[in-house]
């Protein structure tokens, strides 16, 4: 299956999947609380799950306050005693959706009681029995 990847150099399939570590390492990032480190214009930048880039010395107050703000635990619903799976179980759909767009294929899921397959391009579908 050709791509515009292909088109560019010989290696050129390599940048997809270059790309899609990258997605993988920010959902781990996010999920623990933390960055990723890269190269970006001759420089190490942190960037962090919520979009703030900054240059990579040691770890700062930004550093500290991000971690203590996204502990495991769960904030946002503090009543359930395992609202903190909520958000292991959406990262497990990104991370689907990520193998799905590098497969050419979709992910099947429930949405209000149905059962639906959704592609890498945001396009819901209901899901049919025979499928």
């Amino acid at each position: 299956m050709a791509d515009k990847y292909d088109k560019k150099r010989k290696y050129g399939w390599m940048d997809k999947w270059v790309k899609m570590t990258g997605e993988r390492a920010m959902i781990d990032a996010k999920a623990n609380g933390t960055y990723i480190i890269y190269e970006k214009d001759g420089e190490i930048v942190r960037e962090y799950p919520d979009g703030k880039i900054i240059k990579h010395v040691k770890e700062d107050q930004y550093t500290s306050q991000y971690k203590n703000e996204n502990k495991l635990v769960n904030q946002e619903n503090p009543k359930r005693k395992y609202g903190w799976m909520d958000k292991y179980a959406k990262m497990t759909g990104d991370r689907a959706m990520i193998d799905a767009k590098a497969n050419g294929t979709y992910i099947v899921y429930e949405k209000d009681g149905k059962m639906v397959k959704e592609y890498p391009n945001g396009r819901i579908m209901p899901l049919k029995t025979e499928e």
